[in-house]
């Protein structure tokens, strides 16, 4: 999974109080003129008082990381029962890295994925990459995501599957993903891709990484990957 198609979403929002709030969310491109696939509730701000969803006042993306520059976007398409949302990055043309997508629509119990996104909390620079199973049925998995990973990609070897599905602030341990071929016609209308099947395959795990103890080199990127397929879980920081 390219880190350099990661996104980290952030809004700004002011409730009915007059309230600020920044809250985060990731993302990923699908497409190299900068359409991102992303989970709707990452694109909507949440009044805690009125219990209700808003839109926020702006929109602003970085590409792999929340230290990186940022750039406006703005929601191309957007589905709330299913919860995915399309963005686009604003600004001169250019060609930006991309994830695949592709299409797994019946799981089998077991199936392996590795998700990633940006975890919560300014202090994390890094992508973190959580590798898990699928375990039940609506897409439930034995691997936990951290809040502000909601959005981030569900895959296998063969590309993008799924989305990782959240909820609102402080959600600790987030255990279910987003099938991607919900938002298949939403990919296609938006940024002209048709979504391909796939087959269920063994994820990298960690292929063309290296495992640092000290800060990454110049030009690296820093991951943090986790892996659930052993007890205890075990993470590493990775430079890629």
């Amino acid at each position: 999974m390219n880190p350099h198609a990661l996104v980290f979403i952030q809004l700004e929002c002011v409730d009915a109080l007059g309230i600020p709030s920044e809250p985060t969310g990731s993302g990923f491109i699908i497409e190299k003129s900068g359409y991102i696939a992303t989970a709707h509730h990452v694109v909507r701000c949440w009044d805690e008082k009125t219990r209700r969803s808003y839109a926020p006042k702006k929109i602003v993306a970085r590409r792999g990381g929340p230290s990186e520059p940022e750039r406006p976007a703005d929601i191309i398409k957007a589905n709330e029962d299913d919860d995915v949302a399309i963005l686009k990055l604003r600004g001169a043309p250019r060609t930006y890295p991309t994830l695949q997508v592709c299409s797994l629509r019946n799981p089998k119990l077991g199936t392996e994925f590795q998700g990633a996104g940006f975890p919560e909390g300014s202090e994390l620079q890094a992508v973190s990459v959580t590798f898990g199973n699928v375990t039940g049925r609506f897409w439930s998995v034995a691997a936990p995501f951290a809040a502000g990973m909601s959005g981030g990609p569900v895959a296998n070897q063969n590309g993008v599957i799924g989305l990782v599905k959240g909820g609102r602030q402080n959600v600790q341990a987030i255990r279910q993903m987003i099938p991607i071929h919900v938002a298949g016609n939403m990919i296609k209308d938006a940024a002209g891709i048709e979504l391909r099947d796939c087959e269920a395959k063994p994820v990298d795990r960690g292929g063309g990484t290296t495992v640092v103890a000290g800060p990454c080199k110049k030009g690296q990127q820093e991951i943090l990957f986790t892996d659930y397929s052993v007890i205890p879980p075990r993470t590493e920081k990775r430079c890629i």
